[in-house]
């Protein structure tokens, strides 16, 4: 009917060992196809998944992805995303047509694991356990999915649409439920020993799905009593016959008095059971005749399990972790403006696992060598860059001014101290100026470089600049008292009106109005050399923020007409969009303009903007 063709080169044939070779020549001939081998994938999926090396395909793909050169000289933060992004993907595709095999999960997570710790071509150490790695952010880890976990929800998910009566009409779970759930009720079934792996991996799950499934009742017409999740006892009675197994809940309720009858109780129960189910529910369960029964997940808001949801409750076995390394954390993934490789970096600070000579020689069971800084004490974390000699001085001569012989010798307390005593924008600064005394200890140990407070200093700088310049700063959580600062501002009514007038190249003007509650406040203007208008407007913002901040005024609300301008300022679009020319003063207002949270950037017609206007062409 589509006009479309069998394609013969691509068509496969497999058959049974009872087939002779007369019939399969025979079979072979009328479809002019192929003789299909169990090594055979089509779109990415192997037709007979039956042994492990049928599986060699997804290891070879997933180990091509991680062997390029591209990958090789990523940063650890960015191979997280490559991991997240393209590695757990495939993953989930092959998962989709079967279970993989223990043996080709364990080659995956080494695949992984030694690709997040290699640098540089090398194998490098582990310097923290898997298992802490891939957890979820909230539990210490970095979210990363270990491919068991991701096996196990994807058998989840199909035991969930097995179970959910609304998938009734798929094809596949009529197939299933025909073949292997004809006698007996999903959660009472058997493995058979000649049952297919896929089934067999998903009864697995079985017992990890009951505790988190429930009918939400509705009717009572599909919700079986015997070996249905309606009561906390469903699956300690059982049927005593085929009619028992298919009685419905509705049929032992009286509509009429919304209460249980007894009659069809003893009757269809016996009184044992009848006796059992009314002294632990004295009142039946309501009933609600417009609206039919469903299952429903209780861990997940929207009552239907989804991958996600799945993911977490293979995960939740893992021990919570200590307090204080959950706030800790909480800090480090959410304070805006820190860079993704510093935010590993602290990560790794928080779990001992920075490649440290110290760190080394604990994991091997050796004494940590001398400080190759100051050879006082031995190299540890905590001693390299908190209790030498250069880190203290390093430290306290430092904007934030820290002394550390003040601060507690646990170095997940010292970090929780420092937290505790920062604020958010702070904070921001001390994790660059952590990362910078880092990377030049580093360089000293490594390299033999000099190790000079003054670079230490610059190469912080240069990433608090980077901050300032790539946050958008949202004021969430821990950062809600910023956020009423500028709500108080707002109030206070502080606006700035600025327009340019640009006539010819190098001859324009520029203006701003400064307003308070509606009052004239303040005013300026200035001419000279623009290329453009946009070059002009550039000027009239520059000279509007200067002499606002000169008023001492922390929250603004600033109208322009220039829509480019305003979308750099409100970082709809990056700075690398304007002429090459004006890059370096955008990027000057932009780095400005980011150091205050009350700073807010309007489009305004140039009509609504009179008196600005009338200033700028005077200029």
């Amino acid at each position: 009917m589509s006009g479309q063709e069998i394609g013969h080169e691509k068509s496969r044939v497999w058959f049974s060992r009872n087939t002779g070779a007369s019939e399969r020549q025979l079979v072979l001939s009328i479809f002019n196809a192929q003789l299909g081998d169990d090594a055979h994938v089509y779109l990415g999926m192997p037709v007979l998944a039956s042994k492990p090396n049928h599986f060699s395909h997804l290891v070879n793909k997933i180990q091509g992805k991680l062997q390029t050169w591209t990958a090789k000289t990523l940063s650890q933060s960015a191979k997280v995303v490559l991991i997240k992004a393209v590695v757990e993907p495939m993953i989930v595709y092959a998962v989709a047509g079967g279970p993989l095999p223990a043996t080709i999960i364990s080659k995956i997570n080494t695949l992984i694991r030694s690709f997040f710790w290699k640098s540089g071509g090398r194998q490098r150490m582990h310097l923290v356990a898997w298992e802490k790695i891939a957890r979820p952010k909230c539990q210490g880890g970095l979210g990363i999915r270990d491919a068991s976990v991701i096996n196990g929800a994807m058998m989840l998910k199909i035991l969930w649409k097995l179970a959910n009566k609304e998938h009734v009409g798929k094809p596949w779970v009529a197939l299933m439920t025909t073949k292997y759930l004809s006698r007996k009720n999903l959660w009472q079934s058997t493995i058979s020993p000649n049952c297919t792996k896929l089934w067999r991996a998903v009864m697995q799950m079985r017992e990890t799905l009951k505790p988190t499934v429930q009918w939400q009742l509705g009717r009572g017409d599909k919700c079986r009593v015997f070996s249905e999740p309606w009561h906390d006892f469903w699956h300690a009675i059982q049927p005593q016959n085929m009619a028992q197994s298919r009685l419905t809940l509705h049929s032992l309720i009286d509509t009429e008095r919304s209460s249980w009858s007894h009659d069809a109780l003893a009757n269809f129960l016996g009184a044992g059971v009848a006796l059992h189910i009314l002294l632990k529910y004295p009142q039946s369960p309501i009933i609600h005749t417009n609206r039919e029964d469903r299952l429903i997940c209780t861990i997940s808001p929207s009552g239907q399990l989804t991958f996600k949801e799945a993911c977490k409750m293979l995960q939740n076995h893992h021990h919570g972790i200590d307090s204080q390394v959950s706030k800790l954390l909480k800090i480090v993934w959410h304070c805006p403006g820190i860079m993704p490789r510093i935010r590993l970096f602290l990560w790794k600070l928080i779990f001992d696992g920075v490649p440290i000579r110290g760190s080394y020689a604990a994991k091997l069971g050796f004494l940590a060598p001398e400080c190759s800084v100051c050879g006082e004490d031995q190299e540890l974390v905590r001693h390299a860059l908190f209790s030498c000699q250069f880190s203290k001085a390093y430290w306290y001569g430092s904007p934030l001014a820290l002394r550390i012989d003040c601060l507690p010798l646990n170095l997940v307390s010292l970090l929780c101290c420092i937290c505790n005593a920062l604020e958010p924008a702070q904070f921001t600064e001390f994790a660059n100026l952590i990362w910078a005394l880092w990377k030049n200890r580093c360089s000293h140990v490594i390299e033999g470089k000099k190790l000079d407070a003054r670079n230490t200093y610059q190469l912080a700088n240069y990433h608090n600049n980077l901050s300032k310049l790539c946050s958008t700063m949202q004021i969430t959580g821990p950062l809600k008292h910023i956020w009423k600062q500028i709500e108080s501002a707002r109030v206070e009514g502080v606006e700035c009106y600025v327009d340019c007038s640009f006539r010819a190249p190098h001859a324009g003007g520029w203006a701003y109005v400064l307003c308070s509650q509606g009052k004239l406040k303040q005013y300026g203007s200035g001419c000279g050399n623009t290329d453009s208008s946009f070059s002009a407007e550039l000027s009239e913002m520059m000279l509007a923020v200067r002499a606002v901040i000169e008023q001492g005024l922390e929250c603004c609300t600033f109208y322009t007409d220039c829509h480019q301008l305003q979308q750099i300022l409100a970082g709809t679009i990056a700075i690398e969009t304007v002429p090459w020319q004006s890059f370096h003063e955008v990027s000057t207002l932009v780095l400005n303009w980011r150091s205050y949270y009350g700073f807010h950037c309007k489009y305004l017609p140039r009509d609504e903007n009179q008196d600005a206007h009338f200033f700028s062409e005077l200029c």
